[in-house]
């Protein structure tokens, strides 16, 4: 992305993130899940420090259906939750 301002520009740094998600045992489809999971919950944590709260209200919104579509194909027996459930 480049963003100029009476006629001077920036190129907007891209945060590329994670390098690897967590990996660990498991079916196949473990992996790319969390991994999903990981770069889902770092665009969260990113979105929740955006200034402007329309912006921030956007991200938030694609974010949420973002973790109902993990949901979905994540499969029977597997919860996602934002906190660690209570017990």
């Amino acid at each position: 992305m480049v963003i100029c301002i009476g006629g001077h520009c920036w190129e907007i740094v891209e945060i590329a993130l994670p390098v690897r998600g967590p990996g660990g045992v498991g079916p196949i489809n473990y992996p790319p899940l969390l991994y999903d999971a990981t770069i889902i919950a770092s665009f969260e944590t990113a979105a929740r420090q955006t200034h402007k709260e329309d912006v921030k209200n956007a991200l938030l919104q694609g974010i949420e259906a973002a973790k109902k579509a993990m949901q979905r194909h994540a499969g029977p027996g597997v919860e996602i939750h934002d906190e660690y459930p209570s017990k």
